[in-house]
């Protein structure tokens, strides 16, 4: 967890975005930096987002505002943080404002575009190594734990158990699906078209966490729920661990399912990238294993980035939540009764109802 993880993480969107919200945690002048510049980058600028962002350090008509919002600013103002100042709940929400910001289905925001920026990704370095080091984060880049926790949100707005598919029925819906979508959608990549942009099983919910209550903010396109009950459950047996791009593209090129046309429009504007896409066919992995697991540090490293699978191939790890298990097989199998858990709206906390 040094140097390496450091680079990989600010390899990542997710990874380069937790870094930016460090930066905007440590200091008011960054963190107003961070806002201008976002809105100023961002693809929906002055339509569905508005900015509201006052000068730092001035209240609004004040004869002397603060510098005017630049790259090299920014890069200054980050270069005086101070890593040693990070807490772990301090990470914890900057971890939750990255995952939350993630978006599959539209262009990054405008702070994940200025993360990307190649003189602020510099900038971000000291931060990603101190957080890469911090002891109480080794978690980040274990394996699946034994112990799990199912997560039973209240009005969660997909199937009760009863409804989910098998990964069978969800393979034959993936396959007709590009069949129609090859059939009605234009070959045009810029062209206004959106559909299924997840390449987890997540039609089928079956995913335990490793992490209660840190799990509860750690969740893609969330629907903003206040409360679930969580019950403790076994982890599979037979766990693939996705700690590496190999680790995602092995399974690719192993059991491919072609998703180029339903998910081309999406993941090209995410990605940039035009290209025939793939994804695990996770019906057919579930012969080999009863569960996959993503370590929450290649979900920061991997998550919403174009992986070259083969020549004019590639894949996309989207709508899978940091440290989830998804299981392949049966249903977890949960041991004791279910912890109903409900959020602080004020404090931004959760607490055991």
């Amino acid at each position: 967890m040094e140097q390496g993880e450091a680079g990989r993480m600010l390899d990542g969107p997710r990874g380069r975005r937790l870094c930016l919200e460090l930066a905007r945690s440590l200091s008011s002048e960054a963190g107003s930096l961070i806002s201008r510049l976002g809105f100023e980058l961002d693809p929906d600028a002055g339509t569905s987002r508005i900015s509201m962002t006052a000068q730092f350090g001035h209240g609004v008509g004040d004869a002397h505002p603060g510098p005017t919002p630049s790259i090299p600013v920014l890069v200054s103002a980050i270069d005086c943080l101070h890593a040693e100042a990070l807490a772990e709940g301090i990470v914890h929400a900057a971890f939750s404002a990255a995952v939350g910001a993630a978006r599959y289905w539209q262009d990054p925001d405008g702070e994940d575009v200025l993360a990307a920026h190649p003189d602020v990704r510099a900038v971000l370095w000291p931060l990603a190594l101190h957080v890469s080091t911090m002891s109480e984060l080794g978690w980040w880049y274990a394996s699946s734990r034994p112990d799990q926790w199912l997560i039973d949100w209240e009005n969660p707005g997909y199937p009760a158990p009863a409804e989910r598919p098998d990964l069978d029925t969800w393979a034959m819906g993936i396959r007709a699906e590009e069949e129609r979508s090859q059939r009605d959608r234009p070959r045009d990549p810029s062209a206004a078209y959106s559909g299924p942009w997840w390449s987890a099983p997540v039609v089928s919910r079956r995913s335990t966490a490793g992490r209660i209550p840190e799990a509860f903010d750690l969740v893609e396109d969330d629907f903003g729920w206040d409360a679930a009950t969580v019950t403790p459950s076994s982890a599979p047996e037979q766990v693939i661990e996705i700690r590496t791009a190999g680790d995602w593209v092995d399974l690719c090129r192993a059991h491919p399912i072609e998703v180029t046309a339903s998910r081309r429009h999406d993941w090209y504007r995410t990605t940039g990238i035009d290209s025939r896409w793939v994804i695990p066919d996770w019906s057919a992995i579930a012969g080999q294993a009863e569960g996959v697991h993503l370590t929450a540090a290649a979900y920061l490293e991997l998550a919403g980035r174009a992986l070259p699978v083969d020549d004019g191939l590639a894949t996309v790890i989207a709508g899978w939540d940091p440290d989830a298990t998804f299981w392949l097989q049966d249903d977890p199998v949960t041991a004791g009764p279910g912890i109903r858990w409900v959020r602080d709206r004020d404090s931004e906390s959760w607490t055991i109802d």
